[in-house]
């Protein structure tokens, strides 16, 4: 065999082992209720990414150990892609997320802020973040309308 067809065929056989392990990419969805998983339409969806940070709702915190400076944090940001998913029953929910943004140059991060949300059933929401010169601030968007459900700061 060729060294050319070894190397290819030693790259196919990384790449299927990565994908057949979970590391392709693949977003897990977060349950946060009690009992087995229930239809699409009884829970609210939320979303989000890198550079909002969801930390913990109504006090639970998320199921992924990030080492931040030094102290560890629990969040529901993947380590893989730093997304989120979350299933939770529809009504009031106190998210706890802050602002982070690490280029190769600088690292920008805002304490931890509390945001209440009312969610309703059947429906997907994005959780977006932003960083004026003066301050950060976030919104969770109903994700078919594009309402506005929520904000930080007005």
């Amino acid at each position: 065999m060729n060294n050319r067809l070894q190397l290819k065929l030693s790259i196919s056989l990384v790449f299927f082992i990565l994908i057949g392990s979970g590391c392709g990419g693949h977003q897990r969805i977060h349950q946060q209720y009690e009992g087995s998983e229930l239809p699409k339409s009884e829970v609210a969806i939320i979303k989000g990414n890198e550079p909002l940070i969801l930390l913990n709702i109504d006090g639970i915190a998320g199921p992924n150990k990030r080492d931040v400076g030094p102290d560890t944090r629990y969040q529901y940001n993947s380590w893989f892609d730093g997304s989120f998913v979350v299933e939770l029953k529809p009504g009031e929910h106190n998210l706890l997320i802050y602002y982070k943004l690490s280029t190769m140059f600088s690292r920008v991060a805002s304490n931890p802020e509390s945001m209440k949300v009312s969610l309703e059933a059947g429906k997907t929401y994005t959780i977006a973040a932003w960083k004026t010169p003066k301050q950060w601030n976030a919104r969770v968007i109903e994700s078919i309308t594009g309402k506005e459900v929520a904000r930080l700061r007005n």
